[in-house]
């Protein structure tokens, strides 16, 4: 059901109005019934490929997170060492968790890599490796 805003007196306003609002209601009908259709051949041929019946579109997301990106994970806060909201755990400043991360980092050259290494985020471990936390231990 479309509503018109109380703004809208001329009746070619109020015309426009609907049109417009119901041409994006049906961009938004279709968006669902294709991606609906992708993820219904995309669950029909992993069910072929693994030869494992998979019940529902959930199982077949359930199947395929572990090759999912952190990023998408984390949203989901399913990644690894993340706490159910997507957040990272607190990082505790002890010796070995800042050997650490300037180890990593001196191979690597990368916080990205040195935040997954000690499982927090890229501005602590960058904070870690550049001596923020040197003087807390």
């Amino acid at each position: 059901m479309i509503t018109v805003p109380n703004h809208l007196t001329e009746f070619e306003e109020i015309q426009k109005y609907i049109i417009e609002e119901a041409q994006k209601q049906a961009k938004q009908i279709a968006e669902e019934r294709r991606v609906h259709a992708y993820f219904a051949k995309l669950h029909e041929k992993a069910t072929e490929e693994t030869g494992e019946k998979l019940g529902s579109t959930d199982a077949l997301i359930q199947r395929l997170l572990p090759f999912a990106s952190t990023k998408l994970q984390n949203g989901l806060g399913l990644a690894q060492g993340k706490s159910k909201e997507g957040r990272a755990p607190r990082f505790k400043a002890t010796k070995e968790n800042i050997a650490k991360a300037k180890a990593v980092y001196a191979e690597t050259k990368s916080y990205g890599k040195v935040a997954k290494a000690i499982g927090t985020t890229y501005p602590t471990a960058r904070d870690a490796v550049n001596g923020k936390y040197d003087s807390k231990i």
